[in-house]
Parts: C-alpha cells; sequence; structure tokens
C-alpha cells in the first residue's frame, strides 16, 4: 500500500503488471533471505531458553530433554515460512499490477472521501495523532490487533491446560491407593513371575518394615495382596465354566486366536493351571466390576 505511488509511476514508463509482479516477488524473497534466517535463530535460542522453565512449571513428572539443533527442523521451518510469504504477496501483487497510473497518484490509504480540516490544540498531541491513524484502515488495524493478540491467547491457553491438570485425578486411572509399596522384584525388576517356597523369606516384606509404614504420619488404611508363586492347579470335577467363555465340542474352555481354538494350560494330573491371588478388605472395597472383569 505504501509503494502503490511508485508501481503506478512504473506502469506510466511501460511496465506491465506481470514484471511489477515479479518486483514485488523479488522484493518478498530478499526480505525472506534476511528475516527468516534471523526468525529462526532468534526462534530456537528463545525455545532453549523458555523449554527449561516451562517443563520445570509442569513439575517432576515431566522428564526434561534438550532443545535439538536439528538441521531438518530448520529446513522445514524455512520452507513453510517462504511458502507462507509467496502466498501472501499473491494479492498485494495482483492488486499492484491491476492499478492504473491515475488511481495510483490519487490514492490515500483508508480515505474515501476528503473530510473539511478541523483545527484543534488538543488534537496535536501525539495520542490522539496514533488513535487518529488506527481509524485510517478500521481493517488493517483489527488484522493487527488480531494477529498481535494471538500469541498471546496460545500462550494463556496452553498455561491454563497445564495447570489445570490434576495429578491425583490421573494417577486414579492407575492405581486406588496413594502408594503402593513392593521390593523391587514386585514392581517388574529381574523378570519377576512370582515368588517360591525357597525364596519367598527374601522377597517377603517384613512385618516390621509394614509397621513402620503403617506408622507413618498421614497413613489412614491399606491391605495386602497376595499371588501364589507359580501356577496353582484347580480341579476341573465341579467346575462351572462362566457364561462368555469358548468351550469345544468335549467342553474344554479356552479362547479362539484366529480360527484355532487353544483351551486353556493344564498340568499332568489335568487340572487348570492359573495364578492365584489373595486380597485383604481394603483392596476388595477398592475394586471395581465390569461384566465380570474385576479392575482395580
Amino acid at each position: 500500500m505504501k509503494d502503490i505511488r511508485y508501481y503506478g509511476l512504473l506502469k506510466t514508463i511501460g511496465t506491465t503488471g506481470r514484471q511489477i509482479k515479479r518486483i514485488i516477488r523479488r522484493q518478498a524473497l530478499r526480505l525472506s533471505l534476511i528475516g527468516i534466517p534471523v526468525g529462526l535463530l532468534a526462534g530456537f535460542f528463545v525455545g532453549k531458553g523458555l523449554v527449561p522453565v516451562i517443563m520445570k512449571s509442569l513439575g517432576d513428572m515431566v522428564e526434561y530433554s534438550t532443545v535439538p539443533a536439528n538441521p531438518l527442523i530448520f529446513i522445514g521451518a524455512a520452507i513453510f515460512s517462504l511458502v507462507t510469504v509467496f502466498i501472501s504477496t499473491g494479492h498485494p501483487a495482483r492488486m499492484a499490477a491491476r492499478v492504473s497510473p491515475i488511481e495510483a497518484l490519487r490514492y490515500t490509504e483508508g480515505s474515501k472521501a476528503r473530510k473539511k480540516g478541523k483545527h484543534s490544540l488538543s488534537r496535536g498531541r501525539i495520542w490522539r495523532m496514533a488513535l487518529s491513524n488506527l481509524g485510517r484502515s478500521k481493517g488493517k488495524t483489527t488484522i493487527i490487533i488480531a494477529s498481535l493478540s494471538l500469541a498471546i491467547i496460545l500462550l494463556n491457553s496452553v498455561f491454563t491446560i497445564t495447570h489445570s491438570f490434576d495429578m491425583d485425578k490421573y494417577l486414579q486411572s492407575f492405581m486406588k491407593p496413594d502408594f503402593i509399596i513392593g521390593n523391587a522384584k514386585y514392581f517388574g525388576r529381574d523378570n519377576y513371575r512370582g515368588r517360591n517356597l525357597e525364596t519367598i523369606d527374601e522377597e517377603n516384606l517384613t512385618e516390621s518394615f509394614i509397621e513402620y509404614c503403617q506408622g507413618l504420619k498421614g497413613y489412614e488404611d491399606g491391605g495386602r495382596l497376595y499371588g501364589a508363586g507359580s501356577f496353582v492347579g484347580v480341579k476341573q470335577k465341579g467346575i462351572t465354566i462362566p457364561s462368555g467363555i469358548e468351550q469345544d465340542s468335549s467342553g474344554m474352555p479356552g479362547e479362539y486366536y484366529g480360527k484355532e481354538f487353544i483351551p486353556f494350560n493344564t498340568n499332568e494330573q489335568g487340572d487348570f493351571e492359573v495364578y492365584l491371588y489373595g486380597a485383604e478388605d481394603f483392596a476388595v472395597n477398592e475394586m471395581q466390576v465390569w461384566e465380570g472383569v474385576s479392575i482395580r
């Protein structure tokens, strides 16, 4: 808009619309070659400084990793910026190519009719002049304010989302109690598959340790979970197969893997092999049951 008269003068000396479009695109390319590298470097260092602050505000649960200086990220951002610049120059280039020399010389941005002048000492103040300049082109003023506000809105939205995260509700989807106490093998160390009679004394928590935990400040209630060290045999005789479990023609329960029926494991005596677990009242009361399946 500022150079519209310049393009009008170019048309008076015979410059075509296509040449004016080419001039505008070359000007945009020159500005991009300066602005994009500066913007990428500034964005990288600003991000490198802000990411630790943001990660720290999210708490210790978020694992922090440094901002990578991957060349592919810079190349992708530069290409995206160039495409954006060339798309945005399309409308101004067409507008400058269509304008006639007479229209360009008479053009005054934002004014459609000349208003009668007004003499006032107060209107000469800086803030009034700035306010009047904003009103010259209401469309451009609206776009600029919206674009400047977008960054603040996005930052405020991210801040609101991150600080509205309830860690207690998140953890409740994984475990009901506030704490689960067990040895290293209970939490999956050393490919733990259960206790056996030879190592049960070493793997179990000692009674003195359990009593110490129960005596800590803030302890309200708790209960123990028990598990067999290996498969336990359950006699087939007298067992009622629950509804919903597949059975073959002989009445043997199992599961289908594709079209193949795989019966449940049995031991040498023909008993079903199952893992046997036990729970005290606290754990049982915290269980929720949907359609016969118990979920902690």
